[in-house]
């Protein structure tokens, strides 16, 4: 039987609200909108923030890792004279973000150098990640897990050793005009179903787009993935995974690659450069080896 894949963050399982034992700063609140300066508690503002609130944060640099556990939160960074806030865990912390609140909205961040992750969300309904730069995230960039409805829009992901933008065990996902390069892989949609990805921009990742079907994961299926009208080229990078990471073998220069999913459909897609494949379709037993034993389907179908 093939081992347990650990693909989640081991802070998800152990996830609570923060306590702070400083002392809170007063925020500016002018209606639904809480307003967060440099030199503020991002987290300090989410915790007195109520659903259908907007926490908007002026640029500057906040060294913290956000809990985000409560509902129909708009949290959205304010950009003034080209610059936005920026969430830096200094390589200590190790995530920008986790929490499990649905109907979510992030919108205008840069998120660097966190150790584990950059945003997670699971079990969460309707989250929405859109115009964010994410760089040295650690293992993924954008990160929902048993997710239903996920929009990832214009969102640019690099230097993260395993994907980029990541989807995994959720529904009703669409991944549109963003950008991934010097990543291992750039976009994965792992064991999902109804997913679109389109209009994105990959390249100089070891792979660019992975559409997989995995086994010992709580869902069991991967089906109905559009890979369309995206540009992917030049994805040549070193493999820089984790040991022992699924994602660690996949050889470099590998443009689409399809594992095991089910009803895949690739179209309009531009595809260039890639040294080994441009666009590949293979089943378990390559990563495994035959004679494994798997709770899904370990051929991909359509």
């Amino acid at each position: 039987v093939v081992k347990s894949l650990m693909n989640q963050s081991p802070e998800i399982g152990a996830f609570s609200k923060r306590q702070s034992k400083r002392t809170k700063k007063v925020f500016e609140k002018n209606g639904q909108v809480i307003t967060v300066s440099e030199g503020q508690f991002i987290q300090d503002a989410i915790d007195m923030a109520e659903s259908g609130d907007t926490v908007l944060v002026r640029p500057g640099i906040y060294h913290e890792t956000l809990a985000m556990d409560i509902s129909g939160l708009t949290l959205l960074g304010l950009e003034e004279d080209g610059r936005r806030p920026i969430l830096d865990g200094k390589t200590i912390l190790s995530d920008g973000m986790v929490g499990s609140g649905s109907d979510l909205e992030i919108r205008k961040f840069a998120v660097r150098n966190y150790t584990a992750n950059g945003l997670m969300i699971n079990g969460a309904t309707n989250v929405t990640f859109r115009d964010l730069y994410l760089y040295n995230t650690g293992l993924y960039g954008v990160y929902p897990v048993e997710c239903v409805g996920v929009t990832i829009e214009r969102c640019e992901v690099t230097q993260v050793r395993d994907a980029g933008i990541y989807v995994g065990q959720s529904k009703d996902i669409i991944v549109r005009d963003c950008i991934a390069y010097g990543n291992v892989a750039g976009i994965e949609i792992e064991n999902s179903v109804n997913a679109l990805v389109e209009n994105n921009e990959i390249y100089n990742n070891t792979a660019g787009i992975l559409v997989f079907l995995l086994p010992n994961n709580p869902s069991k299926i991967s089906l109905n993935c559009k890979v369309v009208n995206n540009i992917v080229y030049d994805n040549n990078h070193e493999n820089f995974a984790d040991e022992g990471a699924i994602v660690g073998l996949v050889p470099s220069g590998t443009g689409i690659l399809v594992m095991a999913a089910d009803e895949v459909e690739v179209a309009r897609n531009e595809i260039r450069g890639n040294k080994t494949s441009g666009i590949g379709m293979v089943g378990l037993d390559i990563v495994f080896g035959e004679g494994s034993a798997y709770d899904v389907d370990p051929l991909p179908d359509k």
